[in-house]
């Protein structure tokens, strides 16, 4: 993949952070959080073998953000055919 793409999916995690707690009370699919989740850690390029500074925490936080909502856009999509059936 290249720059452009894992660029824009890390943009659009940080993009949708800021609406993080209001998404949290809805039933988890936790493989589809790993899925999404493994998704984006993908896209990351390997890091140094060794930091000064841990940058990965803020990786680790991207891509967990990024799974959530990926996984309740999942949720939402589901409930909405569920309702038009």
């Amino acid at each position: 993949m290249n720059k452009y793409y894992k660029s824009a999916i890390l943009a659009s995690s940080l993009s949708l952070s800021a609406c993080e707690k209001s998404v949290m009370s809805y039933p988890r699919d936790a493989e589809n959080y790993q899925k999404q989740f493994e998704f984006c850690m993908n896209l990351v390029p390997d890091g140094p073998k060794s930091v000064v500074n841990n940058d990965w925490d803020e990786v680790l936080v991207e891509c967990q953000s990024f799974a959530q909502h990926q996984d309740f856009a999942n949720y939402q999509s589901k409930l909405k055919r569920a309702t038009n059936d």
